[in-house]
């Protein structure tokens, strides 16, 4: 049996296999990182008023997670509808704003196309959206709402990375946009056309004369004819007292 060949190495560090290796878990406090300063704490604050949405939330943080919050200006605009809206429809909406992926702002970039959230579920309300580049910015839109990220708040790859916006995702299942639109009342008739319209005069026309009154038969005109014999018969009595007259003499 040939004898074993044996080599030693000496190392500066101690291998360790990915397995033996334990994660610590992340410790993060989301909420914090978007408050402060930060320009999304009314977020912030619906989200840590709402503890099932926010538990969800920090679960993610280890396998990694991508947050868009609302600007406090868009977010405070917001809240009069989002009170409004059913405890699915607030939990829902809130995990609309999250990625369950990492994404960096080049990834982001590079990666045009739709995307799921936290509430998609895969069945009829599908809770995604469109990430685009528009220039220089990358726009976030669905067929309601578009809205364009306007500062990092913070990035810690690969865990966690939260992105401000400048308008809230609204969700075309809570809010239908395909209501129809109140009519539109005919606009008012402008000066000018007041101006050129004719106005009521204010001289009233005389009263229409009266009827004629029938004329009667012996009034009523005769053909030329026959006024013509009459006149020619009243003549002859005449001259028969005239011959008469002369005969007598």
């Amino acid at each position: 049996q040939n004898p074993y060949n044996i080599s030693v190495i000496q190392i500066s560090k101690v291998l360790l296999s990915l397995e033996a290796e334990a994660q610590a878990p992340v410790q993060v406090n989301l909420t914090a990182a978007m408050s402060a300063d930060h320009g999304c704490k009314v977020f912030a604050d619906t989200l840590a008023a709402n503890k099932l949405a926010q538990q969800t939330f920090d679960d993610n943080v280890r396998s990694g997670l991508t947050i868009l919050c609302p600007g406090d200006a868009a977010m405070n605009g917001y809240l009069p509808r989002y009170k409004n809206l059913t405890a699915e429809g607030k939990h829902n909406l809130l995990e609309y704003h999250e990625v369950p992926v990492y994404r960096s702002i080049p990834n982001l970039r590079s990666n045009n196309g739709g995307m799921n959230t936290l509430a998609t579920d895969g069945g009829k309300s599908n809770y995604t959206f469109t990430v685009q580049n528009d220039g220089d910015d990358v726009t976030i839109n669905n067929k309601i709402v578009t809205t364009t990220i306007v500062s990092t708040l913070t990035d810690s790859p690969p865990h966690f990375a939260i992105y401000q916006l400048d308008k809230v995702l609204l969700l075309e299942e809570l809010f239908n946009s395909n209501l129809a639109p109140t009519p539109t009342p005919a606009p008012a008739p402008g000066p000018e056309a007041v101006a050129g319209s004719p106005r009521p005069s204010s001289h009233r026309s005389p009263p229409a004369p009266p009827a004629d009154e029938p004329v009667s038969s012996a009034d009523a005109p005769r053909p030329n004819g026959e006024e013509a014999d009459q006149n020619g018969a009243a003549a002859c009595p005449r001259a028969l007292l005239v011959q008469r007259f002369n005969a007598s003499i």
